[in-house]
């Protein structure tokens, strides 16, 4: 049976005003993004860096789960399996979310110096979109089972 998912994603206390609203303050290129951007792209560079710090006991909610849209989710979910391995983390969905989380708060800072790196004069969101089709063009497409979703099963 499939755990319930939480109420809201995690961000260690001290990101928030230090981080994550700077991000998104103004002057940023990232100036009135949602939220919940800017947690998915923090979390993307933790992976691409493979920073995965424990968030500590001085936990802040930034985003409800109910604001997270179906592609939302699905990034958070392919973090998860390409973390363990595993389809069956899907099955998790606390499990699932504190990946993201931990990812998130590695990614956070790095993301933080990208958006204000005044060494590239390039534009954020051209580098963003060079960076993405780098890592496209890596990852190779791999068969999956018919039903790659794991769901419970029918009362029937």
């Amino acid at each position: 049976m499939a755990m319930p998912e939480p109420d809201r994603l995690y961000i260690v206390e001290a990101d928030r005003e230090a981080r994550y609203d700077k991000i998104r303050g103004r002057g940023s290129p990232m100036y009135g993004q949602p939220t919940k951007v800017v947690f998915l792209l923090a979390m993307l560079k933790g992976r691409a860096l493979n920073r995965f710090p424990e968030l500590g006991p001085k936990r802040d909610g930034l985003v409800r789960s109910s604001y997270l849209q179906p592609r939302d989710k699905a990034l958070i979910y392919a973090v998860a399996v390409a973390h363990t391995g595993s389809l069956d983390v899907l099955m998790d969905k606390k499990k699932t979310f504190e990946i993201a989380e931990r990812y998130a708060a590695g990614g956070i800072q790095p993301l933080m110096e990208e958006v204000f790196d005044e060494r590239d004069a390039t534009n954020f969101e051209r580098r963003l979109e060079l960076q993405t089709r780098e890592l496209l063009s890596k990852i190779k497409l791999q068969e999956l089972p018919e039903d790659p979703i794991p769901r419970e099963p029918s009362r029937t």
